[in-house]
């Protein structure tokens, strides 16, 4: 029996207080907005979103992101960063290169915040890695560079 968008609700709840803290990868966007308004009620002060601040990203994004998240009233915390060389250089596998980098600053700062979870998109048909205190909807699907 398929799943009502109520029960998906429910489970993503579930799923949330399971994790009892997360540090949401936040755009501002309709997912990310809708995933840290479901936390922040979820988990209250438990939940933050964490949005990235660089020169490819517009200001006026980060602006409305932090409007939203002041709306949500969730934590948010924004950092900095620069563009890996293979962005600049606009290669075929750039989009890898920058969610690596973007992942990998945001593995950064939720270990320097304490948040034991880390909420990202993943790979379409990759298993949820709640082992690794990951636990990711199926999202986009970025090339990976050959070996």
């Amino acid at each position: 029996m398929p799943q009502t968008p109520i029960s998906k609700l429910n489970n993503l709840k579930a799923d949330l207080k399971q994790m009892r803290s997360v540090l949401i990868a936040y755009s501002g966007g309709t997912d990310s907005a809708f995933l840290a308004k479901t936390a922040h009620d979820t988990l209250k002060d438990n939940a933050a979103a964490i949005t990235i601040s660089s020169p490819m990203f517009p200001q006026s994004e980060l602006k409305q992101a932090k409007q939203l998240a002041k709306k949500i009233s969730i934590k948010h915390i924004i950092i900095d960063t620069q563009l890996p060389e293979d962005i600049k250089e606009n290669t075929e596998n750039r989009c890898y290169h920058c969610k690596k980098q973007l992942f990998k600053k945001l593995k950064e700062t939720a270990k320097k915040k304490q948040h034991p979870s880390c909420t990202r998109r993943n790979k379409p048909g990759r298993p949820k890695r709640l082992q690794t205190r990951h636990k990711s909807p199926k999202g986009t699907q970025h090339k990976k560079p050959p070996r």
